[in-house]
């Protein structure tokens, strides 16, 4: 057997019988349908199953009953519906605290004209000392309130605002002794 590759029309065809040597090159053997040598031999495509699957179940969701957002027979709404007033009492506090800082240049030269300019800086520190200590106290309040989810993040924004402020209001103290310190 040669080892060279045979062209597609000189290799023997798969269920057909093989071609007698004796033919001359081109010529069709007789008794076979004539076809052209260069095509493929027809095969018959194999016939698959169509895939068995089980058919899912065709259910709907089924989904909870809408809850009513007020009691059944009374205008009052539940006790976990209702708002968290700490909070919101909180967050004006920490509010006022922020507009008095924008007053304070007119309560300083008021308080300069009658030369009582340290009692001004003294006072207006613990007004806003006393309001940052107060709405802690309440957005902590509000924060730990289990039956008042609601505007419940006036309460958490309330406490965020008075940490800072102590924070801040720490280190300004600090800086001023250091600052005093120095001279």
């Amino acid at each position: 057997m040669s080892t060279e590759p045979q062209h597609p029309s000189q290799q023997p065809q798969q269920g057909a019988p093989p071609a007698p040597s004796a033919a001359p090159h081109g010529a069709i053997p007789q008794g076979t349908p004539q076809q052209p040598q260069y095509a493929a031999p027809r095969q018959p495509a194999p016939q698959y199953a169509a895939p068995q699957y089980a058919e899912p179940p065709h259910t709907t969701p089924q989904y909870a009953a809408p809850q009513q957002p007020f009691a059944q027979g009374s205008g009052a709404a539940r006790p976990l519906d209702r708002v968290n007033i700490l909070g919101i009492v909180a967050l004006a506090l920490v509010a006022a605290g922020a507009l008095l800082n924008v007053f304070i240049p007119f309560i300083y030269r008021a308080m300069a004209e009658t030369g009582d300019i340290g009692s001004a800086i003294s006072a207006v520190g613990t007004v806003q000392a006393v309001l940052h200590v107060i709405a802690a106290g309440l957005a902590l309040a509000g924060v730990l309130q289990r039956n008042a989810p609601r505007v419940r993040w006036a309460a958490i924004g309330a406490l965020v605002a008075c940490a800072l402020w102590v924070v801040s209001a720490l280190g300004s103290l600090l800086t001023g002794w250091i600052s005093a310190s120095m001279y």
